[in-house]
């Protein structure tokens, strides 16, 4: 719930003064302000003198009278009353302290039926947690739920969501593909039991994160992208980059800049018919079959349900091509792979020059000396921008994750 507010009464007075109004987040568990947050542990339902509200139990502490242009410390808040008028817009919240003590009282406005709708969902939180322990009996662990699709629907905690999941004691519950809304941004991708587990973006205004998410952090593999440019990508670690790699794929942005492919959406997403989790999310160029009877190729880098991420060109999702392959343990694979397993390996330079065709020989050899001879002007251009990249190297049997030879991830 928001809670517009502009007005306080220091202490126990009816005199108020103004303030620049400020907007508080009232959620079931913690209040919010400009100068400090509270968190609500317990909460019942009161009636006093034509008010009706709510009298929350809470710990924390407020600057409270910085809204008064007072300079006195920080005080500890254990009672909060919030009431109004039925039929009316306008709020007054009460602050005591541990001695019973009105602190203060504020008085502002919430949204349209918002204090209605959040004391339905105090009420729905208070009914859950009070319900009898689930049933751990024999058959527990390989029940399963049948998951339903949603859409816009709220959440426990405030937030809507759309996308696949299911009931649990009657509490939905976000499992598989599905779409959170968030305040001011949404993340897209796959669920676990309510929580981000697997690859999912995290999407704002003007840039987007897509990581592998481990209990609602990035944790593992990710990238961010600026304005549809890929400006980060590597190792993340409670959703902060520890390591942008992003010149190790410099080469295969290049090739993704030079494909005249602009006009394709840069994201997609597979999901399993039967789990309805994501199996892969796809940043980049999906292959399809055109009107000529030619096929585009799948071209990106390919988030998987087990953490890793895939980074070249294949004709189908199977995994079968040239790539390098990041791996979850954060080691990081290159070469020629069939369905996901490696057949060939290779170093970074040799995958490089397949992409770009610039197939080296002996220069001593006689079919170096006739190659030279038969350059185009293409391959000539083709050679030009390859050498950028020259002495890009990885590191063999070494994890990025931890920054040695070790396999223990950090997360």
């Amino acid at each position: 719930m928001k809670y517009y507010v502009n007005e306080i009464a220091k202490f126990a007075t009816s005199e108020f003064q103004r303030f620049e109004e400020e907007v508080w987040e009232i959620t079931p568990n913690y209040i919010k302000t400009g100068n400090g947050a509270l968190n609500i542990e317990d909460w019942i339902e009161v009636e006093q003198n034509g008010l009706v509200g709510i009298q929350l139990v809470t710990n924390g502490e407020l600057d409270v009278y910085k809204y008064a242009d007072l300079e006195i410390i920080p005080i500890e808040i254990k009672t909060v009353a919030i009431m109004k008028k039925p039929y009316n817009v306008w709020l007054w919240m009460y602050m005591f302290d541990e001695f019973g003590r009105q602190i203060a009282t504020f008085c502002g406005h919430e949204e349209l039926d918002g204090f209605a709708e959040y004391i339905q969902q105090l009420k729905y939180n208070k009914e859950i947690k009070n319900r009898k322990p689930p049933y751990k009996g024999p058959g527990f662990e390989t029940f399963k739920f049948s998951e339903e699709r949603v859409e816009k629907l709220k959440l426990s905690d405030g937030y809507e969501y759309s996308g696949w999941g299911h009931y649990e004691y009657g509490m939905f519950l976000p499992n598989g593909c599905g779409k959170k809304y968030l305040d001011g941004n949404y993340v897209y991708g796959n669920f676990e039991k309510g929580v981000l587990c697997g690859p999912a973006i995290n999407s704002f205004d003007t840039y987007m994160y897509t990581l592998q998410w481990q209990n609602n952090r990035g944790n593992g593999w990710g990238l961010c992208m600026v304005a549809g440019k890929i400006v980060e990508f590597g190792y993340y670690k409670e959703g902060e980059l520890q390591e942008n790699l992003v010149y190790l794929v410099s080469w295969y942005l290049e090739k993704m800049k030079s494909s005249e492919r602009d006009g394709e959406s840069l994201l997609h997403v597979y999901v399993n018919k039967e789990s309805k989790e994501v199996t892969t999310l796809l940043i980049g160029y999906k292959g399809e079959n055109l009107n000529n009877g030619l096929a585009s190729a799948f071209m990106g880098f390919r988030f998987t349900i087990d953490g890793s991420v895939w980074v070249g060109n294949t004709m189908k999702l199977d995994l079968t091509g040239s790539m390098m392959h990041f791996k979850p343990s954060g080691h990081i694979e290159v070469g020629k792979f069939e369905k996901g397993t490696l057949i060939e390996s290779m170093d970074l330079q040799s995958l490089i020059d397949i992409y770009y065709g610039t197939v080296k020989f002996d220069e001593n050899s006689k079919f170096a000396k006739e190659f030279n001879i038969l350059k185009t002007i293409g391959s000539l251009e083709r050679e030009k921008i390859r050498s950028k990249f020259n002495g890009i190297e990885i590191k063999t049997e070494y994890s990025y994750f931890r920054n040695n030879y070790e396999d223990e991830l950090p997360f």
